[in-house]
Formats: structure tokens, C-alpha cells, sequence
């Protein structure tokens, strides 16, 4: 094990690291918590949305998927070689596998008001610098604010690890950052970066692969885009305008920073968020796109301030 993995005896041992920061009550008993709420989430059985342990595990060649338009709990399970009937993509399974290879789930243990409790996002890898994997998510998932004060987070890893991170960089015009995964010596094993594709996507059919809800397992939705928009920024103030891409999709809170892949398996989005025109977040998803460019330029950045 890495010196950057978390474990619960690492806690005090820890109290030096700057991303750790263990220096307080409040934070230690934050990280036990944290602990304590990722050890459930972190169940050996498929759990559902809320948390809760599916009654029916998946079959061999089945995997957890969301449809658009059709309500879950989170425990329905479809063969990818039907979804890819279904659907006429016909390399469902491989954008699956690739999917599974390259997200990772995002745990945070935050105070919003009075009331604490965990949340969790998706990420997905988009190189490596050193023994980091460099991982792509949504930026309202690891920003602290004055109204959602993250209190300690950490990035469970397809071993089933959880190592810590820092925040490399937050896009001013879109809901996207950028972050470091201290993944050590298992950094080849565990980091299997994507690659991006060359313009902005603004039609066609994609894959999504999340952490929905309070899940412990990645789901499928598939996702047919139906446009591209211009948008104001993410920060009010900056110079310049965001873009956002509506696609047909089914996708919850978890969902948050998780990949599209269009159907030759380049990254082209980042999920941001439910549909705020009235229509239901199981049929409509908002995405912020993800360019080569953008991937290029971000990875030169963390080069650079490493």
C-alpha cells in the first residue's frame, strides 16, 4: 500500500500532509466519519441510490443501468450485448470496459448549514504526472464554499482504496476541474487515462458511466446528444462563456463529473447536472464538454505546477 493510500491507522500519522490537513478535532473526527459513511458505501454487494443493499445482484454479463426516461432504484440490470441491440451502439461493451477502467468514485464528508453527511461524485482519468493519476471532474463537486464546506474527501480507486488528492485547477467558465490522485507506486496499475476527442460534441450517441445517487457501483446510461449552447460562466465575472450540452440521458447527484464517451470511446463530456426547465432529471442530462485541447492544455498545466 502507497504512502498516499487513507487508511483509518494512517490517520494521526497523516497530520503533516498539506492535503490531509488533520490538524483539528473537527477534521479528524470528519475523516472518521468519512471512513466510517465510505465503508458503507463501499459494501461487496450492489447497493441501490439510497444506500441500500439490491435484493437481486446482477447476472453474468449484466451490469447496473439507468435508461432515460424510466425510473430506478438502482438495482436494474440489463445484458450489454442486448443494450447494444437496443441501441445499434454496437461497441457497448467495450465503452463499458473502458467506463470501468478510468472512473473513479469522488467520497466527501461536508457541512452544509448546521447538518454534516457524505456525498460523492465521479471522475475520470486523463493522464498521469509522476505517481499521480491526473483525474477530470465536475468543479462543484470538490469545491468548498461558504454554503458546502468539504471537510475531507478522497478518491476511491478501482482497488478499492481510497487515496488522497489536490485540486489543480477550477475552470472559471464551466463547471470542470481538474485534480491530482496521489496513486504512488500503484499509479500504472490503477490510472488508465482516455483521450478526449477533437471538437465539441453537439449530436449523436454516447455512454456514461457513474456512480449515481449513493450507490457503491458504476451504472451504464446511455445518451443520445441533442444540442450545444453557449452559457454564461460558471464564476460570475470571468471573461469569456461556458458551454453546455443536453443530452437524452438518465443520471442522479452521483452522477456529477462523470464521463460521456461517444461511441468510439473519446471522452466529450463531463455531467454537471439535472435539467432546470422543468423537464425530469431520469430523461435529461447537462453536460459540460471536454475537448483535446482542453485535455492538452490541462495536463500541461499540471506539469508545469508540479
Amino acid at each position: 500500500m502507497s504512502e498516499s493510500t487513507i487508511t483509518r491507522g494512517q490517520q494521526e500519522g497523516n497530520a503533516s500532509s498539506e492535503s490531509s490537513s488533520f490538524r483539528t478535532s473537527t477534521e479528524q473526527q470528519a475523516t472518521s466519519r468519512l471512513f466510517d459513511e465510505a465503508d458503507a458505501l463501499r459494501a461487496s454487494s450492489i447497493t441501490d441510490l439510497k444506500q441500500a443493499q439490491c435484493t437481486r445482484q446482477p447476472a453474468a454479463g449484466e451490469v447496473p443501468v439507468m435508461r432515460a426516461g424510466k425510473a430506478t432504484s438502482g438495482c436494474d440490470y440489463e445484458d450489454l450485448n442486448k443494450v447494444a441491440k437496443e441501441t445499434g451502439v454496437l461497441n457497448v461493451p467495450n465503452l463499458w470496459q473502458t467506463g470501468t477502467d478510468s472512473t473513479a468514485r469522488v467520497v466527501l464528508h461536508v457541512r452544509k448549514g448546521t447538518e454534516e453527511g457524505t456525498t460523492q461524485g465521479t471522475s475520470v482519468a486523463i493522464g498521469k504526472v509522476g505517481d499521480q493519476c491526473v483525474m477530470a471532474t465536475a468543479r462543484h463537486v470538490v469545491e468548498s464554499t461558504t454554503k458546502r464546506q468539504v471537510l475531507n474527501s478522497a478518491v476511491e480507486m478501482n482497488d478499492g482504496n481510497f487515496y488522497k488528492y489536490d485540486v489543480k485547477i477550477m475552470d472559471p467558465l464551466n463547471d470542470r476541474a481538474v485534480i491530482a490522485v496521489k496513486t504512488g507506486a500503484k499509479t500504472d496499475e490503477l490510472c488508465h487515462p482516455v483521450k478526449a476527442g477533437e471538437s465539441v460534441i453537439s449530436s449523436g450517441n454516447g455512454a456514461i458511466v457513474s456512480y449515481p445517487g449513493n450507490t457503491n457501483s458504476k451504472h451504464l446510461s446511455m445518451a443520445r446528444v441533442e444540442g450545444v449552447k453557449d452559457e454564461p460562466p460558471y464564476v460570475a465575472g470571468a471573461k469569456g462563456t461556458g458551454k453546455e450540452v443536453t443530452a437524452l440521458a438518465h443520471t442522479k447527484k452521483g452522477s456529477s463529473g462523470a464521463p460521456m464517451f461517444d461511441t468510439a470511446g473519446n471522452l466529450r463530456a463531463l455531467v454537471t447536472r439535472g435539467p432546470i426547465d422543468g423537464r425530469p432529471d431520469d430523461d435529461v442530462t447537462i453536460l459540460t464538454p471536454v475537448t483535446a485541447q482542453d485535455q492538452r492544455r490541462w495536463m500541461d498545466e499540471v506539469r508545469k505546477a508540479k
